[in-house]
């Protein structure tokens, strides 16, 4: 059983928002510890705990990916996609200028 100082610890560590996920759940998943419990160490709500691991059950990996679509005056707003995509777009360009210049 983790403390919340060993969460807080390995909260450092993480370096995607799915591993945040994950290890919130897992000792909920895999040893049937409770929601309670895990909120405590974790220092998150309950809600959002059970939350997480419902979606976990239900879609895998795959319920663990966050929400990142709202709603706001009607319209969806969909940020991250639109980051991610220019982030793709200039790892391309990015790996096309080394691969020329590798050829010279």
């Amino acid at each position: 059983m983790a403390s919340a100082e060993e969460f807080s610890q390995l909260r450092l560590k993480f370096i995607d928002p799915i591993q945040h996920n994950y290890e919130v759940i897992r000792p909920i998943v895999l040893y049937s510890e409770t929601i309670a419990e895990r909120s405590r160490q974790t220092d998150l709500e309950r809600r959002h705990i059970g939350k997480k691991a419902q979606r976990f059950v239900l879609k895998g990996m795959l319920g663990l990916v966050d929400q990142w679509t709202e709603k706001s005056g009607g319209q969806i707003h969909q940020d991250p996609k639109a980051v991610a995509t220019h982030i793709l777009y200039c790892n391309y360009h990015l790996l096309c200028y080394y691969h020329q210049r590798r050829r010279t």
